[in-house]
């Protein structure tokens, strides 16, 4: 699921899934450059949310997630609107 809203002049989007999740002590972790978790069957070099989290800091915004094993993950982007 995607959902785009506005918020306080920001930007805000939310991609959730309804995947493996991850646990509380691994969330962290995979916001550093070429972490992938044991187990979870995914695929890549592990750069995706390094590369997104620090292109959110650039643009003066946040990347953040939300998950429970079991039940899925929830990424969080927000980024200052643009302003007209």
């Amino acid at each position: 699921r995607v959902d785009v809203a506005r918020d306080d002049g920001a930007v805000v989007v939310e991609i959730a899934d309804t995947g493996p999740g991850i646990p509380a002590d691994q969330r962290e972790a995979v916001f550093e450059e070429y972490v992938r978790l044991e187990g979870s069957g995914a695929e890549g070099t592990g750069l995706g949310l390094p590369l997104a989290r620090r292109l959110a800091e650039l643009l003066e915004g946040s990347l953040d997630l939300a998950s429970t094993p079991g039940t899925g993950t929830c990424v969080r982007l927000r980024i200052p609107a643009c302003r007209s």
